[in-house]
């Protein structure tokens, strides 16, 4: 399921913290391939 916090950091690619919290790599990866997966489906997010 993809947070509030997946999508802004899908829509800031260079943001490093948000809402105080630091945005690691491995998050940023994360949400990549979150949204890379769901656009190979029915319906994309």
């Amino acid at each position: 399921m993809c947070t509030d916090r997946q999508h802004i950091l899908d829509c800031l690619p260079r943001i490093w913290m948000f809402d105080g919290v630091f945005v690691s790599t491995a998050e940023r990866n994360q949400v990549d391939e979150f949204f890379t997966q769901s656009s190979l489906t029915e319906k994309p997010v």
